[in-house]
This record gives structure tokens, C-alpha cells and sequence, in this order.
């Protein structure tokens, strides 16, 4: 089971702990995250192939094998003589495929951990025309030697078993006795000869690679990842403009699990609150005190359920998308004007599932786009998109009692405002949601 991001969370949760206790400010936190930054993420471009060397070794034995029998083997005849039709090399044709499976898996991690274009522009929400924005970034592969290097024996070595897969060997043996994992055994020929015996020694570590690529990572613990995720937010905050507004309440840090009431922000004129008692939740509550004609308060309640990783539950990037669209529907119909999902599931990320995570890249640009799309004003016609959805263009019914329009068509939610000066605007509150359903 590969436990690297779950023993990260462990361990961000456990040093925050030690150095900060059970109680602690705003400030006090706030300076601790901005020196541990650097820490809050990592580069996941790096593959743990201790078997590969070991691997190569293998697959020259068998090719030692086939080369000295496939000249004996006629594909139309089959076996010329049957004494090559052995328990042996049947089971070397299986160790062949079983090998085969693993580099195939083995490749297809590697390509998810390859870094590429498309992750920064969905992570900052750029179009892939702006290419201006690629100046001095650095997104892509650097030079990494031991990356490359096992990179280059993977590929050369899924190469050479695609050709042992093409000899009169491989394709008679193949179609002679149905052999499954039940049938390896250990006989006299495997027990003392140096070619099979090394690759029966291999197979027996086949069950544990192949199971370290198929099994579901460890699961994140959910206060790791809520204290990980609330001190990442709280950066972001900072960063895009937010000040603590009075005083700062204090911290609960107990059993491991950050807790506050009440946090209080504001930038220019808007207000924001921070309320988290629970491990999977936070709600951020944004307030608008410019001064506009209409009466009465313009709020925002945002809802943030965090579901750090895959469990017997949702075993599935597929489930888990179909999942985090019910639950951001679930929050809209208790009343929230916006609702995400924040995890740590790379390849979800969609207007209300926001991938926050230490090998995201960059997990502080999908926060911000997700806090500012909390906060989008426009200048827009009042009478125009009181009837046409200023999203999508659907038509819309009248207001609720507090203002809002909500498009039934795309899901998008907005307030239409005056201010003093008959400059009228359009606040945003929620994009389309429909787009995970």
C-alpha cells in the first residue's frame, strides 16, 4: 500500500502540533505557516524502482532462455520435439506476462507523475492560448538523472519483453497449457538451474510489486488533512489581501484538530468569517458592506467538505466524482449559495471540486480561484440579467426574498447591485455547478 501521502499529512499534523501545542492566535499561526511553506508542498515527479535492477537481470535470463530454444520451435508444427513443451518454460511464458503487467502499471504511474502543461493551466485557471503567462515558469520536467534513467530502463524493458512476445516460443507455449498463478511450483529443473531458479526468485516478489501499484493509497486520516488544508487557506487569505479583522480568537488544537469560531477578515470593503468544528467541513461566510441601494445584507455562505482520499466507500476517481456532485448539491439545497468539494484527487478539479494538496501543482492558485470565484463582480445591465442568466443566458425567474437569482439551467447564482452612483453591478456567487453531474 503506498502510504507517502498519508504518512506526509501525518507527520505536517504531528511537527504542527509539537511546535505549536493545543492553543495558539491567528498570528502565531500565521507565522508558522509562512516559515513552513516550503514544506506544504513537494515534487512528486520521483519513482521508488528498487526492483528494476533486479528486474533487468530477469528478463536477460529469459531472454538467454528463449534465444536457446526458439531456433527448435516451428509455429506451424509447433514443437518439433516435445521435450521443449516443459513445466518450466510454460511457466516462463507466465513470468513473461506477469513482468509485462507490472511495467504496464509501473509505466502508467510514472505518466501520472510526469509533470505537464494542462495541470498548471487547470490549476490557475488560464486558457492554454496564453502562452505569455509560461514565461519564467518553471512547469515542466527539469533535469533529474535518476527520474530519466529509470524512466529509460522501464521503457527499454517493456521493449524487449514486447519481442520475446513475438517469438515461436512465447506464442506456441502460450497456447499449450493454461497456466495461472495456482500452478507455479517449484521443480527440479527451476530448484537447480541458474536461469529459471533466479527468475522463480524474482516471481515470488511479483505478488508484493504488483500489489504496491493496484492497492488503494493509504487513506489520509481527515484531521491531518483539515489542519493541512485550514493553514493553507489561511496563507491564501493573506496572500490575496485578507487582514484579520479585531481580535483574533484562539485556536483549539486538541486531539490533533484545529478548531475556531468566528475568525473574522475583511478586504476593502468585504467581509469574511471562518467557523470549522468538525474534521470534513469548514463554512466561510462573506459579507458585502459597500454601500449600494438596496436594503438589507448581502451574504454569501460557502460550504467546504473535505475529503482527503479514496476509501472503501469511494474507491474511484469515477465514483469520487459522481460523490463530490451530489455533495456540493446536498450543501445548495440546505441553503449554501456556494459549495466545494477540497481533496487531494488529482484529475477531478471542475468549478466546485478544488484540488488542494502538497503534490498539486500549484495547490495555493486552485484555493485563490476558488475564493475569488466566491467574490466575482462585474458591471453588468440590473433589467437585463433579472431575466437572462448572465453565465449561460438562460432565462431566470424573479428574485428570492433576498435578492438572489439563481439559474435553473446552469445552477449559476448571482446578486444584482446599484451603488450610489447608479453604477450597477452584477456579484457573482456561484459559477455553474452542473458540470460534475
Amino acid at each position: 500500500m503506498n502510504d507517502k501521502l498519508a504518512n506526509y499529512f501525518k507527520s505536517f499534523n504531528e511537527q504542527l502540533t509539537d511546535d505549536l501545542g493545543s492553543r495558539f492566535d491567528y498570528s502565531k499561526l500565521l507565522m508558522y505557516g509562512k516559515k513552513k511553506k516550503a514544506s506544504l508542498s513537494y515534487d512528486d515527479e520521483m519513482i521508488d524502482l528498487p526492483w528494476i535492477h533486479e528486474a533487468e537481470e530477469v528478463v536477460s535470463k529469459i531472454k538467454t532462455i528463449v534465444n536457446n530454444i526458439n531456433p527448435n520451435i516451428n509455429l506451424e508444427n509447433e514443437f518439433e520435439n516435445s521435450e521443449f513443451d516443459t513445466f518450466e518454460d510454460r511457466y516462463i511464458v507466465f513470468l513473461i506476462d506477469q513482468l509485462s503487467s507490472l511495467l504496464a502499471v509501473t509505466s502508467s504511474n510514472l505518466a501520472s507523475s510526469t509533470k505537464k502543461l494542462n495541470d498548471y493551466f487547470i490549476g490557475q485557471n488560464i486558457s492554454l492560448n496564453d502562452v505569455a503567462l509560461l514565461k519564467d515558469v518553471k512547469v515542466l520536467s527539469a533535469n533529474n538523472n535518476l527520474f530519466v534513467e529509470e524512466q529509460r530502463k522501464l521503457l527499454q524493458l517493456r521493449e524487449t519483453l514486447g519481442l520475446l512476445m513475438e517469438t515461436n516460443y512465447y506464442n506456441c507455449l502460450k497456447k499449450s497449457v493454461y497456466f495461472d498463478d495456482k500452478s507455479v511450483c517449484i521443480n527440479g529443473v527451476i530448484a537447480n538451474d541458474p536461469l529459471y531458479g533466479a527468475c522463480y526468485d524474482f516471481y515470488k516478489r511479483l505478488k508484493e510489486l504488483l500489489s504496491a501499484h493496484y492497492d488503494l493509497p493509504a487513506p489520509v486520516r481527515n484531521n491531518d488533512y483539515h489542519n493541512y488544508l485550514l493553514l493553507c487557506l489561511l496563507l491564501t487569505l493573506d496572500n490575496i489581501g485578507f487582514v484579520l479583522n479585531g481580535a483574533s480568537p484562539e485556536f483549539d488544537n486538541k486531539d490533533y484538530l484545529l478548531k475556531v469560531k468566528n475568525l473574522k477578515f475583511s478586504r476593502n470593503n468585504i467581509n469574511l468569517s471562518i467557523n470549522t468544528d468538525s474534521d470534513d467541513h469548514i463554512d466561510l461566510l462573506f459579507e458585502d458592506n459597500n454601500d449600494y441601494k438596496q436594503k438589507g445584507k448581502r451574504i454569501s455562505k460557502v460550504s467546504l467538505d473535505l475529503y482527503p482520499s479514496l476509501d472503501k466507500v469511494v474507491p474511484t476517481n469515477e465514483e469520487a466524482s459522481s460523490y463530490f456532485a451530489k455533495k456540493v448539491n446536498a450543501r445548495l439545497s440546505k441553503g449554501y449559495d456556494n459549495a466545494f468539494v477540497i481533496t487531494t484527487l488529482l484529475g477531478l478539479q471542475n468549478n466546485n471540486i478544488i484540488i488542494a494538496s502538497p503534490n498539486a501543482n500549484p495547490f495555493d492558485a486552485n484555493l485563490t480561484n476558488m475564493i475569488e470565484s466566491c467574490l466575482l463582480y462585474l458591471p453588468a445591465n440590473a433589467f437585463t440579467y433579472s431575466h437572462y442568466c448572465p453565465i449561460c443566458g438562460g432565462h431566470v425567474e424573479s428574485s428570492d426574498n433576498n435578492g438572489n437569482y439563481e439559474c435553473s439551467v446552469c445552477g449559476s447564482k448571482y446578486m444584482l447591485l446599484t451603488d450610489k452612483e447608479k453604477k450597477e453591478y452584477i456579484w457573482v456567487k456561484r459559477l455553474s455547478n452542473k458540470e460534475g453531474e
